[in-house]
């Protein structure tokens, strides 16, 4: 028994609207483009940082928001300290 698969139509036709945040993203990228000499072929990884420095930028205001900055020196741990913190 045969059966017909049914075909799926596009929601839309319209694109969808860019967000302000990927507006961010694509600038950082293009400027890390610019910056390495506009050789091409690191257009993945262009997008991948400047997407993690924008996300990274805002989850940090975020944190500092709600006041839950960590200190802007980490404190020295000693081994046994750390071990403990495991337990």
């Amino acid at each position: 028994m045969t059966t017909k698969r049914k075909s799926r139509e596009p929601r839309s036709q319209k694109p969808r609207p860019v967000s302000n945040t990927e507006k961010k993203i694509r600038l950082r990228a293009y400027e890390l483009y610019e910056q390495r000499g506009r050789v091409d072929g690191f257009a993945l990884d262009d997008w991948l940082q400047a997407e993690a420095e924008m996300l990274g930028a805002q989850n940090q205001q975020k944190v500092r928001m709600l006041g839950l900055c960590a200190p802007s020196k980490p404190r020295p741990v000693s081994v046994l300290a750390f071990t403990m913190a495991l337990l």
